[in-house]
């Protein structure tokens, strides 16, 4: 434990505030997952078949692989299952939040 705040003190103040957002959204993720159907969460993640633009600026592309670290380091200190799912839905959410497609 004491190894994992001393790690968490080292990070950039960008990327706490990233990895407290990754925990907001596995957490409304979550909820979604035990209290909605899943054809209301799978119509969330988009439409079937579809592919996500291939162009992307390199800043787009920072900001998905920063939101993918902040929910993969999380997913497994979380109390509650954070597995594919949920982090599906989290980082989509991010994404959304941000106007960025999936990549």
């Amino acid at each position: 434990m004491w190894s994992e705040l001393k790690r968490y003190a080292g990070i950039s103040r960008g990327r706490k505030k990233l990895l407290w957002e990754a925990l907001a959204a596995l957490a409304i993720a979550r909820m979604a997952m035990a209290f909605l159907p899943f054809r209301r969460i799978a119509a969330w993640l988009g439409t079937p078949g579809a592919e996500s633009p291939a162009t992307a600026t390199a800043e787009e592309i920072h900001m998905a692989q920063e939101i993918g670290w902040a929910v993969g380091a999380l997913s497994r200190r979380v109390p509650w299952d954070g597995r594919c799912l949920a982090q599906a839905l989290a980082a989509t959410g991010m994404l959304r939040r941000r106007r960025l497609e999936g990549l």
